[in-house]
């Protein structure tokens, strides 16, 4: 159930950028594209939070020391979400700034500012959302209930998130705003 979670759920997520982000054109997905490498500042460390919190999940509950079990999902998700809302906070404050980093010269290089600093300081918005959800998924996983945390995932990629991309973006001409709105609610 975890491998086919992770490839239904990336499944989803490349047909959202290459169908909804792609349709807003190529200086928008060049955009989105930088927002979600400087989101992985954020993703990886927290899921490298989420991967250890799991272990001490797992090895709990192998010694049937549940009390423990809810000590550590607490401290994990503290931890992750310190850290994803800081770095948030970075975002929100600071999205230009940050999207400068990447720009190239050229004609598209105003819009593309603008564009990326709509969807980073949008993206600030998730981070504490995307700390808890890779905690809680982890530590259910390290429980055994992986099946759940599969149907789960690809219901709300599948038929929450493409469905919900799909009209604002592309069925009613729906913006950056639509696109970011949808990530969002997503994670």
């Amino acid at each position: 159930p975890n491998g086919i979670n992770w490839f239904l759920e990336f499944a989803a997520f490349i047909l959202f950028i290459n169908v909804m982000v792609a349709h807003l054109g190529t200086t928008a997905l060049a955009a989105f594209n930088v927002v979600i490498q400087l989101n992985s500042v954020a993703f990886m460390p927290a899921f490298g939070l989420g991967s250890a919190g799991a272990i001490l999940v797992g090895e709990s509950i192998g010694k049937r020391d549940y009390a423990a079990v809810r000590g550590y999902v607490r401290l994990t998700l503290t931890m992750a979400a310190a850290w994803m809302v800081s770095v948030g906070v970075l975002y929100f404050l600071l999205p230009e700034p940050l999207m400068r980093i990447f720009a190239q010269p050229g004609p598209q290089l105003s819009q593309f500012l603008e564009l990326g600093t709509v969807m980073l300081t949008f993206s600030a918005f998730w981070q504490l959302f995307d700390a808890a959800g890779i905690t809680l998924s982890e530590s259910l996983r390290a429980a055994g209930d992986t099946t759940w945390c599969m149907l789960t995932r690809i219901v709300i990629a599948w038929f929450v998130f493409i469905p919900g991309a799909w009209f604002p973006v592309i069925r009613s001409g729906g913006g950056v705003d639509a696109v970011m709105i949808m990530m969002v609610v997503y994670i």
